[in-house]
């Protein structure tokens, strides 16, 4: 176990950890089910569309500031620690700049503008979906630094604040509904963690754990970018911009 590399389950816990995301995929499905339209936030007007991208700007702000704060401690307690070999990162980003593509495609009914709105959020929505239910999984698995009672929250407070920001950006387009087919798509994600779990739920750094991870963080940005789905109603309704 290490400071970015956090201990693997095994045996009950990996167990209950299956457990735990099988459930989370089956009333994923059932929600899905029950779902026979697609719900819209109320979206957000001038004044508190402003305030959410403020917010979301201080969110990067102080998970940065929370980083390093944390980077420091991690120095002073252990020493230079070499990274750990990261071979997802790139998906991640390749995955996010797909679903900004497709997504500013889909919405360009509402104008460039409002398109470029919601590729922004999409492309933000599938990271943040997977990251804060791995936050739950791995937070307690994790060498912190002395004392573990600050700097836990110190790191993984702003980073839940940062994502929180990242999905209140969906309410910012008109385009953004919850569809039954995101509900599936997220239901996916945690049916690939039920396999991963019974594998022990590792850091990606063997071609199993990469490909569990790969293939979960794609059906998040699948999720994200079926928020966008347009909905036929509103789709004959709106015009194509001129």
């Amino acid at each position: 176990m290490g400071y970015s590399v956090w201990l693997p389950y095994s045996g009950q816990e990996s167990f209950l950890l299956a457990g735990g995301t099988l459930l989370a995929a089956v009333v994923l499905v059932l929600l899905g089910l029950c779902l026979k339209r697609p719900l819209a936030a109320r979206p957000a007007g001038r004044v508190v569309g402003s305030f959410i991208v403020v917010l979301w700007l201080v969110s990067v702000v102080v998970l940065r500031l929370a980083t390093a704060a944390y980077g420091l401690a991690v120095y002073q307690q252990a020493g230079r620690v070499a990274a750990p070999v990261n071979p997802v990162t790139r998906y991640t980003i390749g995955f996010a700049l797909l679903a900004f593509g497709t997504v500013a495609f889909l919405a360009r009914r509402y104008g460039w503008k409002l398109a470029l709105v919601s590729a922004v959020a999409a492309a933000g929505a599938g990271p943040v979906m997977f990251e804060l239910a791995f936050d739950l999984v791995i937070a307690f698995r994790l060498d912190v630094p002395s004392p573990v009672g600050l700097y836990g929250p110190l790191f993984f407070v702003p980073l839940f604040g940062f994502n929180v920001a990242t999905l209140a950006l969906l309410t910012l387009s008109p385009a953004a509904r919850l569809t039954r087919q995101t509900l599936f798509a997220l239901a996916g994600l945690f049916a690939v963690w039920t396999v991963w779990a019974l594998f022990g739920f590792a850091y990606p750094d063997t071609p199993a754990t990469i490909a569990f991870n790969v293939t979960s963080k794609l059906l998040a940005a699948v999720a994200g970018v079926l928020i966008f789905l347009p909905d036929r109603r509103v789709a004959a309704a709106v015009p194509e911009p001129g």
